[in-house]
């Protein structure tokens, strides 16, 4: 029998009527994460096999991160989701500890102590769009443990000091960018394939009368990125070399009835 509430205790409305908390809870039977529905506290589907730490409503459903890599015997990998009868695990889940979870804009941001997200690289912290999991540049060098937004930015902090080459001592921000991957001018569309891409991607253009064209790469931060690029009248390849996994822009900028003309998108390396 569980002897007092951990310093892990979190909980969080999930509607009018019912509360949640993990950790260990005096005089209940439980496997790491609990119910309340006014009255008495119950199980949530199975429970874990070991601490949760993060909770978090998206997309309708309750996501539940933490230590923990089994529900019910079945290998979740430190995140599942509840969908009020059962938990069930989230593609591959991720390789090390989740600290904390925050859904903001469609999409769910992942901290902790993991380096992979499902299939993909991810250093400490990731994004989950409801189908893929996706790397935030080059995450961190220790653990995020906390996640929230202010200014349309991703506010980040936890026990890191650097990002890449940066230094950002214990709590650093991600600017988001609102864009899609196919943006229309004057019906001229540019159709980005594969998107997401491992290796290569092709930018073409849906107008054949479009062949002077210049296109730049920009990621999160604004910052110029060397793709190896090989352009053809009105549609270019990029290689990404050594271009770390993450979220990148393109802006192509083309001379259209004497006027001159952008195209912007998103694309994602895994």
């Amino acid at each position: 029998m569980p002897e007092q509430i951990t310093e892990y205790i979190l909980w969080r409305f999930i509607t009018t009527s019912y509360i949640l908390a993990v950790g260990s809870i005096q005089q209940v039977e439980c496997q790491q994460i609990i119910l309340q529905n006014g009255i008495n506290w119950s199980n949530v589907g199975n429970g874990t096999n070991n601490r949760v730490f993060a909770l978090e409503v998206y997309n309708n459903e309750l996501y539940v991160g933490g230590l923990f890599d089994t529900v019910g015997g079945a290998y979740v990998n430190h995140l599942a989701k509840w969908n009020g009868s059962n938990l069930s695990a989230v593609d591959n889940g991720l390789n090390g500890q989740v600290n904390t979870l925050y859904s903001y804009k469609n999409n769910l941001y992942i901290g902790g102590y993991f380096t992979i997200a499902g299939s993909t690289n991810a250093n400490k912290i990731a994004v989950f769009d409801g189908n893929n999991y996706l790397p935030m540049g080059s995450g961190f060098n220790d653990a995020v443990c906390t996640i929230t937004s202010y200014n349309n930015e991703i506010i980040a902090g936890g026990y890191f000091t650097q990002s890449d080459v940066n230094i950002v001592n214990y709590i650093a921000k991600w600017k988001i960018v609102d864009n899609v991957e196919q943006t229309t001018n004057e019906d001229i569309e540019v159709i980005a394939s594969p998107n997401p891409f491992y290796e290569s991607v092709m930018l073409q253009i849906n107008n054949n009368s479009v062949t002077d064209c210049d296109i730049n790469i920009y990621n999160t931060f604004g910052k110029d990125v060397k793709f190896n690029i090989i352009k053809r009248k009105n549609m270019f390849v990029l290689n990404r070399r050594n271009i770390p996994n993450g979220i990148y822009f393109y802006k192509i900028v083309f001379i259209n009835n004497n006027k001159i003309n952008n195209l912007t998108g998103k694309l994602i390396v895994q």
